[in-house]
């Protein structure tokens, strides 16, 4: 879990890229409310996304939602887009064509694609039409937001899981 001294290290390196940011580091409330977003993630995944947001950002952050939404950006970019999912699963269907258990061994490390292919597995062996691969890519983007949800609010240590 984040120390106060390394979360006020990555505050002064946003106030060293940005010069004229306006965060008060002697204001004790900015500094709570801030630290408290940030609590849950470890030391070198903040530092991390501090480092990322300086990459991609011309302007300083406006909120903590600001750098969270590198955080998920990040972790978005871990996963499989919507084709590359379908042309990874379509390759399982090809490698396992009747060997549903294997699939699923082979999904274990991802859980949003673990789940879409379970919730289409009937309809992919038997009725795989544009219509099925079209409706799996949607459950598939609905399942990955989700998982991602999920992650950031595990990394974050926040309870936003009430609104899915």
């Amino acid at each position: 879990m984040l120390d106060i001294k390394i979360f006020l290290q990555g505050i002064n390196y946003l106030k060293a890229n940005y010069i004229n940011w306006g965060f008060d580091i002697n204001n004790d409330l900015q500094i709570k409310v801030w630290f408290k977003k940030f609590s849950n993630l470890e030391p070198n995944v903040f530092m991390g996304l501090i480092e990322k947001y300086t990459e991609l950002n011309k302007y300083a952050p406006n909120s903590p939602a600001d750098l969270l939404e590198v955080l998920r950006v990040q972790l978005i970019q871990k996963e499989l887009d919507v084709d590359e999912a379908w042309s990874y699963l379509e390759s399982l269907l090809f490698k396992h064509p009747y060997d549903h258990q294997s699939i699923f061994k082979e999904l274990e490390d991802k859980p949003a694609l673990y789940k879409t292919y379970k919730d289409f597995e009937k309809d992919l062996h038997f009725y795989r039409n544009q219509y099925t691969i079209t409706a799996l890519k949607k459950a598939y983007e609905k399942n990955l937001k989700n998982e991602i949800d999920k992650q950031t609010c595990l990394l974050t240590g926040s309870d936003l899981l009430f609104l899915s």
